[in-house]
């Protein structure tokens, strides 16, 4: 039947467009060209359809996950990275970071050129926040916890445009609740900032 082998034209697998073939070459002329006529309006083939998912799932599929509830994830990640920050005392890295940060821009890099190996972004922004706000331990680690928590959105922006909204926010709600990740986002180290970074490459990339 005519839409039978409309169907299988429209399938695009090997053995259906053989079968196909076999129609068309054995109907009729008028009924040729009825068949065949299906082509030209024919949903495009795997190949030719966007390999993001998340196009897709755009297209076709209502997001189930409004703008508050991955407010609400982010505000939950930043209070388990604030709380208590200032309850451990610093230890040896910290205070190397501490000490660091206290020197003047110009020492502070002639010191990393000296005796350290990472790279100079973390201590030049601890430096300005020294700066500015002085150098207890709970304020020299705010920054990393505001680091990490601006980590959370990025995630879940980038598993979105590559997937789809559920997979962000099950990407940042890993990331927000992760034990492992809040523990280094109460130290005065660049682990938090260099999360960032990456979170930030990644949705870059994605977009």
């Amino acid at each position: 039947p005519t839409h039978v082998a409309r169907y299988a034209l429209n399938q695009g697998t090997h053995h259906a467009r053989s079968q196909c073939e076999m129609v068309v070459f054995h109907a009729k002329p008028q009924r040729r060209n009825e068949i065949t006529r299906g082509r030209a309006h024919r949903a495009p083939s795997v190949a030719q359809r966007p390999w993001r998912l998340g196009v897709l799932a755009r297209d076709h599929v209502v997001e189930p996950w409004p703008a508050v509830t991955v407010s609400a994830l982010v505000l939950l990640g930043a209070a388990l990275r604030f709380y208590a920050i200032g309850h451990k005392s610093v230890w040896l890295d910290e205070a190397y970071s501490i000490w660091l940060a206290g020197h003047r821009m110009v020492e502070l890099w002639q010191w990393l050129v000296r005796i350290d190996h990472h790279p100079p972004l973390y201590y030049s922004l601890l430096q300005i926040w020294q700066t500015q706000l002085g150098d207890a331990q709970e304020t020299v680690r705010i920054l990393s916890a505001f680091c990490s928590t601006l980590a959370i959105p990025l995630l879940y922006s980038t598993g979105r445009t590559l997937f789809d909204a559920p997979t962000g926010f099950l990407a940042a709600g890993v990331l927000a609740l992760s034990p492992f990740h809040i523990r280094f986002a109460q130290e005065a180290r660049m682990y938090a900032l260099m999360t960032l970074m990456a979170a930030l490459a990644f949705a870059c990339l994605a977009h």
